[in-house]
């Protein structure tokens, strides 16, 4: 008996861990999106700063792997 209540106690302890790391798993996850989310903005604004700033110099745009309109 004492040899199943001690996989038992294990079993639980293990499960414990289990379910602290996939909270941090989650907490992660969400750091990284609002970290790209963040990115993404900035590079939102970058671009449309840059559109402007060399309207008349499409290949400074190109340089900057900067899609430029036909």
């Amino acid at each position: 008996m004492d040899g199943a209540q001690t996989q038992v106690e294990q079993s639980f302890t293990l499960n414990s861990q289990q379910e602290q790391e996939m909270g941090e798993a989650k907490e992660a996850t969400k750091e990284r999106d609002a970290a790209i989310e963040a990115v993404s903005a900035w590079l939102s604004d970058f671009k449309t700063v840059a559109r402007i700033a060399v309207e008349d110099k499409p290949q400074f745009l190109q340089a900057l792997y900067i899609s430029v309109g036909s």
